[in-house]
C-alpha cells in the first residue's frame, strides 16, 4: 500500500493550484488522495481532474450538485472500489494490484451546522461496526473539534452539539 493523503485545497479552479496538487502527490508519493472543498461545479470536474496532470488517476466525487469531496488514486497500484458516498463521506475499499488484503478508507468533510453533521456521526459509528476486524482508516475535516482547549478563539461557551464528536469517537472506538 503506497501513501494517502487528505487536503482541504480550498478549490481547484486555479492552474496554479492544481499544479499544486500535482506536486504534493508526486513529491510525497501519494498513491490515494482526498481532496477536500474542491468547490467544483459538476460541469468543470473533468477540466479540473485533467489539469491536475495525473497521469493514470481515477477519480470519483462525493454526492452533491456542488461535490464537497474529490478522491483520486492511482489506478495503476491501487484497486479502489467505492462503498458509501453522501456530501459529508466517501468510503472505499483498498487493495493494492495484486493484493489480496484490503483497507477501508474514509474521507470526511463535515457539514458547517451541527444538526447536518449527525448523518455523519451516525455512518462513522455505523462503519465501526463493520471494521471491527480490518484497518480502517479516517482522513478530512469534521468541522468539529475533541476539547475546548482545541480550539482558537471565538466564545468560551461549550454547546452541548460540540459534544457529538467526542461522543462518536468514544462510541466507535474499541469494545
Amino acid at each position: 500500500m503506497s501513501v494517502i493523503g487528505c487536503w482541504n485545497a480550498w478549490g481547484l479552479n486555479s492552474l496554479r493550484k492544481q499544479m499544486a496538487v500535482r506536486n504534493w502527490t508526486q513529491n510525497n508519493g501519494l498513491g490515494i488522495i482526498g481532496l477536500i472543498e474542491p468547490r467544483l461545479g459538476v460541469n468543470s470536474i473533468s477540466e479540473k481532474i485533467a489539469g491536475m496532470g495525473l497521469q493514470g488517476w481515477t477519480f470519483v466525487e462525493s454526492e452533491s450538485h456542488q461535490p464537497r469531496l474529490l478522491v483520486g488514486w492511482d489506478a495503476g497500484k491501487h484497486n479502489l472500489q467505492v462503498i458509501d458516498k453522501s456530501p459529508q463521506w466517501i468510503t472505499c475499499e483498498v487493495a493494492g494490484v495484486g493484493a489480496q488484503t484490503t483497507v477501508t478508507i474514509t474521507f470526511v468533510y463535515g457539514h458547517n451546522k451541527p444538526t447536518d453533521r449527525q448523518a455523519l456521526w451516525a455512518h462513522l459509528q455505523d462503519q465501526s461496526s463493520a471494521n471491527q476486524t480490518r484497518p480502517w482508516a479516517i482522513l478530512g475535516d469534521f468541522n468539529a473539534i475533541l476539547s475546548h482547549a482545541d480550539r482558537a478563539g471565538g466564545s468560551s461557551q461549550w454547546p452541548t452539539y460540540m459534544e457529538d464528536f467526542p461522543t462518536c469517537l468514544q462510541q466507535a472506538g474499541p469494545s
